[in-house]
């Protein structure tokens, strides 16, 4: 053993690092360079995670929900359809944020559905009231329901519906449905948009994987060509994410050519685009959205042939709902229109024009829903329900999700809402309720 002291390094100093230290730490370097260069990329294309049910991304006030919010002068009266979105039921709220009705299901019901719906994480979303009160919907992932007004099962298909339904004018409903191709040499997540009958069985679809020489999603190519199916077995490669399909009305302007009668308008998120299909076909007809949406939802065709198109800025972190003109090339009309004003869903997001000339606008991962005049001004807000404590965060409350609310005009609904018996439906256990505990 040798008698030499050890080394003394002054207090406060590092000790200076050894020839073999530095070998290792320049190792570490050239390997660790290429990892993260690998996987960064695939950390961005994640969704991010979030508590079961809850998405706000900011605390919130749990003392605020419901309708904090309403000049019944400017404010277009309504009943408005409202996924709670942590489980399968559906509410109908009057304008004061009271509920008329509600539509459920449980899977004891005779002809329904396989037991699947009260499984953990299960949703309802993109709800359609129709004329005689009945509900169609998609339980995401699983299947397209169709009840009555008293939540009878009168249709359902088992088919791997997600994000958006639309019922046409003739009764028939328009869905996505996921498509798995093989793409680089490893499984990729396209969707079919697909038409189906009043029975929902599927009569017309076409893959999106057609598009996909059209419309590339070039960094995407770029990260499969450079990874292997090895690297990417943990999640599964959405390569659009489509997400809303809808159908161009007998009262559109017919000034812009693809904007006729029948034909499919759809958005595909991951490469910023605003489709319109035609309808025989569903091959693309025209497209907009490139280098000004980023992360875009809902678009619906206006009677004035523009665009309303929710945009969720997910580069810029500040969402925008947007109205364009395609004829004049220009945004016309945009919310919020100053920088000041908070606005941002990194998901969903939803923006429904109304009769009066107001905006209802969805902010869905922060649980909100306001109406907003044509010059910007808020004249009604809906806050969800329920809240959360944070389970890591014990002082912080935090809103469940809305995916997309939409507003009927009154004359519609009056009736079944005035006939219904026994009085308005009792609210869950957690409408209002701020504990942890509450589901």
């Amino acid at each position: 053993m040798s008698d030499a002291a050890p080394p003394v390094t002054e207090a406060g100093a590092a000790p200076r690092r050894t020839r073999a230290s530095r070998r290792r730490w320049i190792v570490l370097l050239v390997l660790g360079v290429p990892v993260i260069a690998l996987v960064f990329p695939w950390l961005l294309m994640r969704p991010p995670p979030s508590r079961p049910f809850l998405m706000s991304t900011q605390p919130v006030d749990r003392a605020r929900w419901g309708v904090v919010r309403h000049d019944a002068a400017r404010a277009h009266a309504g009943y408005n359809l409202f996924d709670a979105h942590h489980d399968t039921r559906t509410y109908l709220l009057d304008m004061a944020g009271n509920v008329v009705h509600a539509w459920s299901y449980t899977d004891e019901q005779p002809g329904g559905p396989p037991p699947m719906l009260d499984r953990p994480g299960s949703k309802w979303m993109a709800l359609n009231v129709l004329a005689d009160g009945s509900l169609m919907l998609v339980h995401d992932q699983d299947l397209v329901l169709h009840l009555s007004w008293d939540s009878k099962v009168i249709a359902w298909a088992q088919l791997p519906a997600h994000h958006d339904l639309y019922v046409g004018e003739d009764g028939c409903p328009y869905t996505l449905l996921n498509d798995l191709n093989d793409y680089y040499d490893r499984p990729v997540q396209f969707s079919y948009v697909a038409k189906l009958d009043k029975s929902l069985a599927i009569v017309q679809r076409k893959s999106t994987f057609d598009l996909r020489d059209a419309f590339p999603n070039t960094k995407l190519n770029e990260y499969l060509a450079k990874t292997t199916e090895s690297t990417d077995d943990i999640h599964l490669v959405d390569y659009y994410h489509e997400n809303s399909v809808s159908v161009i009305g007998d009262n559109a302007n017919r000034a812009v050519p693809p904007w006729q009668p029948g034909n499919v308008l759809t958005c595909l998120r991951n490469i910023d685009r605003v489709l319109v299909l035609d309808k025989a076909t569903l091959e693309p007809l025209w497209s907009w959205g490139e280098g000004v949406l980023e992360g875009p939802h809902n678009p619906t065709l206006l009677p004035s042939g523009n665009l309303l198109v929710f945009d969720n800025g997910v580069v810029r972190h500040k969402s925008r709902v947007l109205e364009y003109d395609p004829v004049g090339a220009k945004v016309v009309w945009e919310y919020p229109a100053t920088a000041d004003v908070a606005l941002y869903t990194a998901g969903g997001g939803a923006a429904q024009r109304l009769p009066n000339g107001n905006t209802l606008v969805t902010e869905s991962d922060e649980g909100r829903v306001i109406e907003v005049t044509p010059t910007g001004e808020v004249v009604w807000e809906f806050l969800h329900p329920y809240v959360e404590q944070g389970k890591h965060e014990p002082n912080n409350w935090f809103r469940a999700r809305i995916y997309r609310m939409t507003r009927y005009d009154a004359p519609e609904l009056d009736r079944l809402v005035k006939a219904r018996a026994g009085g308005p439906p009792a609210v869950p256990e957690w409408w209002g309720r701020a504990h942890a505990d509450q589901r």
